[in-house]
């Protein structure tokens, strides 16, 4: 079973996971304390799966809104568990707690194609190509 979990109280659990995403995306646009703040402010939430150490699997998740459309996505910002078959294990319960709150889709973003064809198995599709070419010259602020 999925739950919640206050980010304070397994910060120090879930540190390390959030620091070895973030050093393995090159396109990164927040810092692990964007993650912490997120989840204690109530704009994202720390879901893991009960009886499971919050160090070995976890979810950071939003609920989204299409400003166009109004539709409500679940997005998923992180997910930590380097067994892979963590997401066999939670996928249906993952489908109920999106719908369960009003949610049409569940959505994420990776860089790892063998993810995306992984994914595929739990019934999601690649949706777009996102491309990008480095300009020389100076970093973005806080680089």
């Amino acid at each position: 079973m999925l739950e919640v979990v206050d980010i304070r109280l397994v910060w120090n659990a879930v540190r390390p996971g959030v620091e070895q995403i973030h050093a393995n995306l090159p396109w990164v646009d927040w810092r692990p304390e964007d993650i912490y703040a997120a989840c204690t402010n109530g704009d994202s939430a720390l879901i893991t799966k009960q009886g499971v150490d919050a160090s070995e699997a976890f979810m950071i998740v939003r609920m989204d809104v299409n400003q166009r459309t109004g539709e409500k996505i679940l997005f998923i910002w992180l997910a930590w568990c380097p067994d892979e078959t963590g997401a066999a294990e939670i996928y249906l319960e993952l489908d109920q707690l999106a719908m369960g709150n009003g949610c049409s889709a569940i959505e994420f973003i990776t860089g790892e194609k063998k993810l995306v064809e992984f994914a595929d198995q739990f019934g999601f599709r690649k949706v777009m190509y996102e491309v990008r070419k480095d300009l020389p010259g100076p970093t973005a602020p806080g680089q």
